[in-house]
């Protein structure tokens, strides 16, 4: 996993949310465990309201994790086996920085930045995946991230680049999620970031070919990240505004650092 200093896309930083979960916590919740019981149902989450469908070929912003409202895990809108592979390496991540960071743990995990990030197809399954990563608690104080995120292929830098007014959107959304008055029902209408779900080409015989105009930079380096996925933040108390890269998903031995800024 490669770490590179992170230029500001314009939009508003991170800091309050780690703050933000950690007062709502603090104000006399029960400080329960991270949300590693797999024996935990999701919640029942009404259909999406008929007029937030979006036209075909459009990516749907869904939702996986916990909200403080409720006590079970919420899910709607992404492919099942797509939140099977996040789930898992989420819970080796929180298995992972536990064992790291000890009775510090809670702490840094309610003082982390909201992250965002684009995932490639074929590292949670055939479909990319663009959205946020905000940590949050449960109603009886299960500590779980809280990710909203949407179905799309186009190339990752094409994330960070184009869809910066989307991202601040569904932060927004995340956000919400952590007052006390939140219910499901402000999840309707979710904003869509209108990228193509369809797949990017692929090489022939392992070889790929461009043409040799003015974007040949772009479909370059959309090439040499296929497989990868893209992490930023706007940091928070403890953690640099950075961007990390890393092949597939970043390795659990390394989510630490994503919590309290550690970079080994």
């Amino acid at each position: 996993m490669g770490v590179v200093p992170h230029a500001r896309q314009g939009h508003r930083g991170a800091h309050g949310a780690g703050g933000a979960l950690q007062r709502d916590v603090r104000r006399g919740r029960p400080q329960g465990h991270a949300g590693t019981d797999r024996e935990q149902r999701r919640q029942p989450v009404p259909p999406r309201h008929a007029g937030a469908v979006p036209l075909r070929g459009q990516a749907v912003t869904g939702y996986f994790g916990k909200v403080s409202t409720l006590g079970d895990f919420v899910s709607r809108g992404l492919p099942d086996g797509l939140v099977a592979a996040w789930d898992a390496w989420l819970q080796q991540c929180i298995h992972a920085s536990q064992q790291q960071l000890g009775d510090q743990w809670l702490n840094h995990y309610l003082t982390s930045p909201v992250w965002r990030f684009a995932i490639a197809p074929g590292v949670l399954g055939p479909e990319g995946l663009g959205g946020v990563m905000m940590p949050s608690v449960d109603r009886v104080g299960r500590y779980f991230p809280l990710m909203i995120g949407a179905v799309g292929a186009p190339p990752l830098l094409d994330w960070f680049h184009k869809h910066v007014a989307w991202y601040d959107a569904v932060e927004d959304l995340a956000r919400a999620s952590l007052d006390p008055a939140f219910g499901l029902a402000q999840f309707d209408g979710m904003p869509e970031p209108g990228v193509a779900k369809d797949a990017q080409p692929v090489p022939v015989n392992g070889t790929w070919r461009f043409a040799l105009d003015a974007n040949v930079g772009e479909r370059v380096a959309a090439a040499a990240l296929q497989g990868h996925g893209l992490w930023w933040t706007a940091g928070s108390p403890g953690v640099e505004p950075t961007m990390l890269t890393c092949a597939g998903m970043p390795r659990a031995q390394g989510f630490a650092a994503m919590l309290d800024g550690t970079w080994h």
